[in-house]
């Protein structure tokens, strides 16, 4: 059993009766080849915890990833039931028993995504063949791991994605996955802090996305979708994690590289409080109504702007419940697109006036706080309602009202 971060030059099961298991929350990285045609190879998780494995050389012989999957029932979601899952195989040729996962009828809880159409299509086969890189929603009855069985994957890889924007009811969102047992440095934070020489969105930024803000990542969290960019705080991705991204106009590919793989990270998609570096600050400003709660996300870094900046600006995922919802809008340049993360100069802050916009229900009490925030503690954060004619320092107090009628877009705020 191997209960710590542990490297080696290989390693070779040598018997039917040898047994290796990695277990959550620890890693193995090898130089050279591992070889399990005999023996058992196992890889566990949780749901807050997560193994990882890099090998250097080749894979020879089969291994078994337990990956973590939510459940699903009629409480979804909630924090004890958050849901589906966005999750992708960590392994090459992974089968799936579908009989594992919960039911509807005669249809399982592993769907694929189609963005030809915008639908999720169901499975009623017995065993579900996995195909690497692509991500699935996945559910379970109960929640637990499930158990991938292939081969690792140890050279880089590429996945086609397409854009069907504009043809009938297409999209240009593909859902994909880590491929790897490893770890992957999501963002340039990550590639940073792990002294890594490449990032997912840094490799694939000029792919992503056929119209500003979408060269990011979103993310299910169990209730909404978030996303993910440059600005964030350093992001790791977990083996067999799924997510959303865009692909530019005609289509294109996506390359998962070695160069971005990591041991270092925790769990899948949940995010720290990191401090923040000297000139860089976070303000994340939240919205509550009927017991829903959303935010949008504001970073001040170095080289940003007030216009749109590649990687650093994001909107927010269409596909969401944006019923209820908050967000920005560029302060210069703004072309109409609802941002769930904007980033702007670090030096600026304390003279800025930033569009915000939300989506809420008349008749019913809406908050808007601050959720989130490192910066500095000179700087004074107002809301100003434009019709009222207000402004609320959310330092000292939420902005509480009781909008007469449905309230939406940027404007107001």
């Amino acid at each position: 059993v191997i209960d710590s971060d542990v490297s080696a030059s290989s390693l070779t099961l040598n018997s039917d009766s040898a047994s290796v298991t990695i277990s959550s929350g620890n890693s193995l990285s090898l130089s050279n080849d591992l070889t399990t045609n005999d023996g058992e190879f196992i890889l566990n998780s949780s749901s807050s915890s997560f193994s990882s494995m890099i090998i250097d050389g080749d894979s020879f012989g089969d291994i078994t990833y337990n990956r973590w999957i939510n459940s699903i029932s009629t409480e979804s979601p909630s924090d004890n039931d958050p849901g589906w899952d966005l999750v992708g195989s960590p392994l090459v040729g992974a089968e799936l028993t579908t009989s594992n996962f919960s039911q509807n009828g005669t249809i399982d809880a592993i769907m694929p995504y189609d963005n030809s159409d915008n639908t999720w299509t169901s499975t009623d086969t017995e065993t579900f063949s996995t195909t690497s890189g692509q991500g699935y929603a996945m559910a379970k009855d109960v929640a637990a791991v499930e158990s991938f069985t292939g081969t690792v994957e140890t050279d880089d890889m590429s996945v086609s994605i397409s854009n069907n924007n504009g043809s009938g009811n297409g999209t240009q969102w593909n859902l994909i996955a880590n491929p790897y047992t490893s770890y992957l440095a999501l963002n340039s934070s990550a590639s940073s802090n792990s002294s890594l020489t490449n990032d997912f969105i840094t490799e694939n930024a000029s792919v992503l996305g056929s119209q500003a803000n979408e060269d990011a990542l979103w993310y299910w969290n169990g209730s909404d979708y978030g996303q993910y960019n440059n600005a964030s705080d350093a992001v790791y991705i977990t083996p067999g994690q799924g997510f959303f991204i865009a692909s530019q106009t005609g289509g294109g590919t996506i390359n998962f590289t070695k160069t971005m793989q990591t041991t270092a990270g925790s769990d899948d998609f949940i995010e720290g409080d990191v401090m923040p570096d000297e000139d860089r600050a976070k303000l994340f400003i939240g919205l509550q109504q009927n017991s829903i709660e959303r935010e949008t996300e504001i970073y001040f870094l170095t080289n940003t702007s007030d216009a749109s900046d590649p990687t650093y600006d994001a909107r927010t995922f269409p596909m969401g419940d944006n019923n209820t919802s908050i967000f920005s809008r560029l302060v210069e340049g703004d072309e109409g697109t609802n941002l769930g993360i904007q980033s702007l100069a670090y030096s600026e802050m304390w003279d800025k006036v930033i569009p915000i916009g939300v989506n809420v229900s008349g008749g019913e009490e809406m908050i808007i706080s601050i959720s989130h925030r490192t910066t500095p503690a000179d700087l004074n954060i107002y809301l100003e309602d434009t019709e009222e004619g207000t402004m609320t320092n959310l330092l000292e107090g939420d902005f509480v009202m009781t909008p007469t009628s449905d309230l939406s877009g940027a404007g107001r705020f």
